[in-house]
C-alpha cells in the first residue's frame, strides 16, 4: 500500500467520526436545554481536534498530489468538508449563547437598600465578566500558579462532572504536559489518574526548586550600564525566581552563596561597584542583593525621566570636564603624537607610517580609534567629529583611503582610464550595535548535496558560490566568464576567467527549490553570528517566526553562496515583518524567514569588514592596463574581444 493511500484512509476514518459527532450536534439542537450546554462544549473540542488532525492530512496528501485535475478536485472536495464542520461550529455558539442569556434572565440577585423613610428590595440582572483560565505552556515554574486557578474555577464547581473537567483539562495543557497524558481515555474514571501523573511531574517541590535556580544561575547577563532598559529586564527575572523559592518556603541561605556571586558577576563592572560600595557584599543573601539592585534600578530609570536633554549647558559642562575637546587638543602647548611621542599632530607622523603599526600601537596602549584618547574603546566614545578624508568614524591618522592615496603618490602611478564596469558588493561595516545580515541555510544540489549559508545582497548584481561548495556537491560547469576583482577603494584590479555552474537550492523542510547560475570564487565571506535564536525572543514580531539560519555553536559564520539582484526575487515572497524603526526587519524567503537591521545592544567587533567584487562586463582594448596575454589567448580560439565562451561538448 502506499503512502498516499494510507493518507487518504486515515483522514476518511477522522471525517467519518466527525460526521458522526456532526450528527450529534444537530441532534441536541432539537432540544436546547440547560443539561447540554456541557455536552455541546465537549462536542465542539472534538469537532475541533479533529478538524486541526484533518488540515494536515489534507495539505500532506497534496504535496503528494501530480496530476492538476487531481489536486483541484482534492482542495474542493477538502473545502467543502470543512465548511460544512465550521457550520456546526457555530451552530453551537449560537445555542450556547442562548442558554447563557436565558440563564442569566431567571437568576435575580436581591440587592436591599435601606433609607430614613421606609425599607424596600428589588431585583437586578447582573452579569459579570467571561473568567479565562490561562493555559499551562509546560514549564514547571508555572504549574502551581496554573492548578490554582483551574481548581478554583472549574476543578471545584459542582455543576461539573469529572468527565467535563477532564475535557476542559485537556483542551488546558500544551506540550509536553499534553502528551503526559494523551495516553488516558476520555472518560470519567481517567481524570484523577491523569491530575496525578501531571503532580507528579510538573508539582514535584524539589523538581521546581531546582528549575528555579537554574533560571537565577542561567539569566541572561547585562554588559552596558546605561542601558536601564536590560537592567530592569535583569532584576525582573531574579526577583521572579527568587519571590517564587519563597513561595515554596526555601531557605535562601541554602542556595545564596552560590546564586548571589554568580547573578552578581552578571552585571556590569560599574554597576557592581555602585551597589556593593560600603557594604559587607561577601555575606550578602538573595535578598540583600535584590535590594540593592532594585534601589540602583529605581535610581537610574528615575534619573533616565528627569535628566536633562543631551543638548543642555550641565550636559555640555560634564561632557567638557571628562574629556578635552577637539580646540583644547589641537591649540594646546604641546601636542604629543600617539605613535612616537613627538610634538606633532598625530596624522603628521613621519616615524610610524605604517597603518598597521599604528593600529597595533592604539591596540596595545587602549587608545580608541576615533579621538586617539585613552580610556575608552570606539564604541564608548562621544566625540562627534567623523575622519575629514572619507567621513568615517575613525581618525585621519589611520584612514584606509589617505593611506590609499598616499602609496599611489609614492608609486607614481598614472590613472588608468575608467573600465565599463558592473560593480557587485557586499558590504558590512562595524558600527557602534549589532547589526544581522540576511543568512539563511539551504541545500545545495548537484551530483550531490550539500548544506550551505546563503547571503542574500540586494547591492550585488551577480550570483557567487565558493569553490570548496562547488567540488562538495559537484556542480557541472556551463561556461567561463571573465571576471574582475578588487578591493573596497584599491586603485588595482586583478582580472581571471571565472567559472559559471547551475544548480538547485532546496529549503531544509524540502517544500521549495530554486534554481541558479554563479560565478565560482574562491571565498566569498565571513558573518558574525548575532545568535538570532536568542534575539527573537527580544522582539515580539518575530517570536512566532521560523528563522531559516540558525547556529547555536559557531561566533563566526562561512558563507557558501551570495545571492545577488540577479536571483534575488527567484527567492522573496515579498513578505515583510516590521518592528519598531530601531529594531530588526523580518524576510520572507523560499529558505525560511531571513533577519536584517539593528540589533540591541553594543557590538564587540571594533573593526570594519568591506568585501567587494566588480565584474567587467565590456573592456577597451585602449585600456594602458590591458593584458595583451589574454586578448592572444582570446584571439587564438577565434573569439577575439569576446569576455564570454562557452566550453566544448
Amino acid at each position: 500500500m502506499s503512502d498516499l493511500t494510507k493518507k487518504k484512509q486515515s483522514r476518511s476514518g477522522h471525517r467519518a467520526y466527525a460526521t458522526r459527532t456532526l450528527a450529534k450536534v444537530k441532534k441536541s439542537m432539537d432540544n436546547i436545554v440547560p443539561e447540554i450546554a456541557v455536552e455541546l462544549a465537549q462536542l465542539k473540542l472534538t469537532l475541533k481536534e479533529k478538524i486541526e488532525t484533518i488540515k494536515k492530512l489534507d495539505e500532506t496528501i497534496l504535496d503528494m498530489l501530480e496530476k492538476e485535475e487531481d489536486v483541484e478536485s482534492e482542495i474542493e472536495t477538502s473545502s467543502e468538508f470543512i465548511s460544512e464542520m465550521y457550520g456546526g461550529f457555530a451552530a453551537i455558539d449560537d445555542a450556547l449563547k442562548k442558554l447563557d442569556e436565558k440563564k442569566s434572565s431567571e437568576v435575580p440577585v436581591e440587592i436591599t437598600t435601606a433609607t430614613n423613610v421606609s425599607q424596600n428590595s428589588h431585583y437586578t440582572r447582573v452579569k459579570l465578566p467571561k473568567l479565562e483560565v490561562r493555559k499551562f505552556s509546560g514549564k514547571i515554574q508555572d504549574w502551581r500558579e496554573f492548578w490554582d486557578s483551574f481548581e478554583s474555577a472549574i476543578h471545584k464547581n459542582d455543576a461539573l462532572s469529572d468527565i467535563d473537567i477532564f475535557t476542559y483539562l485537556r483542551g488546558l495543557v500544551e506540550e509536553p504536559a499534553k502528551s503526559a497524558i494523551a495516553g488516558f481515555a476520555l472518560i470519567a474514571v481517567n481524570y484523577s489518574a491523569a491530575v496525578n501523573i501531571l503532580e507528579r511531574r510538573f508539582g514535584n517541590k524539589t523538581v521546581v526548586q531546582r528549575a528555579y535556580i537554574n533560571e537565577l544561575l542561567n539569566v541572561k547577563p547585562v554588559f552596558n550600564a546605561n542601558d536601564t532598559e536590560r537592567l530592569r529586564k535583569f532584576f525582573d527575572t531574579v526577583e521572579s525566581n527568587y519571590r517564587g523559592l519563597e513561595a515554596l518556603g526555601v531557605n535562601n541561605e541554602i542556595y545564596s552563596e552560590i546564586v548571589v556571586p554568580t547573578v552578581l558577576n552578571k552585571l556590569p563592572e560599574v554597576v557592581r561597584l555602585t551597589i556593593t560600595r560600603n557594604k559587607e557584599h561577601l555575606t550578602w543573601n538573595i535578598k540583600d542583593f535584590v535590594d540593592a539592585l532594585q534601589a540602583e534600578v529605581e535610581l537610574r530609570e528615575c534619573h533616565a525621566l528627569t535628566s536633562l536633554p543631551a543638548n543642555n549647558d550641565g550636559s555640555n559642562y560634564t561632557r567638557r570636564r571628562r574629556e578635552p575637546s577637539t580646540a583644547n587638543t589641537l591649540f594646546a602647548g604641546r601636542m604629543d603624537c600617539a605613535y612616537c611621542r613627538g610634538n606633532h599632530k598625530h596624522e603628521d607622523c613621519t616615524r610610524v607610517t605604517s597603518r598597521k603599526e599604528r593600529l597595533e600601537l592604539l591596540r596595545k596602549f587602549h587608545r580608541c580609534y576615533n579621538c586617539i584618547n585613552k580610556g575608552h574603546l570606539v564604541r564608548e566614545c562621544r566625540a562627534r567629529h567623523n575622519c575629514n578624508a572619507c567621513g568615517g568614524s575613525h581618525h585621519i591618522s589611520i584612514c584606509v583611503k589617505r593611506f590609499g592615496e598616499r602609496n599611489d603618490e609614492k608609486k607614481g602611478e598614472k590613472k588608468q582610464e575608467e573600465n565599463e564596469t558592473v560593480h557587485v558588493g557586499n558590504v558590512h561595516v562595524g558600527t557602534k550595535c549589532r547589526v544581522a545580515l540576511q543568512t539563511a541555510q539551504g541545500i545545495l544540489k548537484g551530483e550531490k548535496v550539500k548544506r550551505v549559508r546563503v547571503l542574500f545582497d540586494s547591492g550585488s548584481q551577480k550570483s557567487f558560490v565558493t569553490s570548496r561548495a562547488m567540488n562538495d556537491a559537484k556542480l557541472h560547469v556551463v561556461r567561463n566568464e571573465w571576471l574582475e576583482v578588487s578591493t573596497f577603494g584599491g586603485a588595482t584590479k586583478e582580472g581571471k576567467m571565472r567559472e559559471v555552474v547551475d544548480f538547485e537550492i532546496n529549503s531544509i523542510k524540502g517544500n521549495r527549490s530554486v534554481r541558479v547560475e554563479a560565478l565560482v570564487v574562491p571565498q566569498i565571506c565571513q558573518v558574525r553570528n548575532e545568535h538570532l535564536e536568542i534575539v527573537k525572543g527580544e522582539y515580539s514580531h518575530l517570536k512566532d517566526l521560523w528563522l531559516s539560519d540558525v547556529c547555536k555553536s559557531n561566533d563566526v559564520l562561512e558563507i557558501d553562496i551570495l545571492i545577488g539582484a540577479d536571483n534575488l526575487w527567484a527567492f522573496q515572497s515579498g513578505k515583510v515583518v516590521k518592528g519598531k524603526d530601531d529594531e530588526p526587519v523580518a524576510v520572507d524567503t523560499c529558505l525560511g524567514w531571513v533577519v536584517s537591521g539593528p540589533l540591541k545592544g553594543s557590538s564587540e567587533n571594533e573593526c570594519a569588514n568591506v568585501y567587494f567584487v566588480s565584474q567587467v562586463g565590456n573592456q577597451s582594448l585602449n585600456n594602458i592596463g590591458f593584458d595583451v596575454n589574454k586578448l592572444w589567448d582570446l584571439e587564438t580560439i577565434g573569439l577575439g574581444n569576446a569576455m564570454t565562451y562557452m566550453k566544448p561538448c
